[in-house]
């Protein structure tokens, strides 16, 4: 959850967009729930669903700007696979530990 705080400290969806902040809540908190043991796995049309997008061109979009802004690695699926995510820290922020003493 640490990623999570240090996206709302930088003001993350100011810069990349609301979309991106959504997007990187749904892949934390569902590596939260596994414990952080690897990437996770989601096909477009589940993201689509849980980030409430009507077009695979929003999330496109949106994945295409984390991973620019370096908060997230991903995997591309194909037909039979789905894409693997993890969030991670750029390495602009990696000092901040995202928590309130950083302020």
């Amino acid at each position: 959850m640490r990623v999570l705080r240090l996206a709302t400290k930088t003001a993350l969806a100011q810069h990349c967009g609301t979309d991106v902040l959504a997007l990187l809540c749904v892949i934390a908190v569902t590596e939260d729930a596994r414990r952080y043991r690897g990437p996770v796995a989601f096909w477009n049309d589940q993201l689509l669903t849980l980030l409430g997008l009507g077009k695979w061109d929003r999330l496109d979009r949106a994945r295409q700007a984390a991973i620019k802004a370096g908060w997230l690695l991903y995997e591309p699926g194909g037909r039979h696979k789905a894409g693997l995510y993890r969030v991670v820290i750029p390495a602009d922020d990696q000092g901040s530990s995202g928590t309130a003493a950083d302020h």
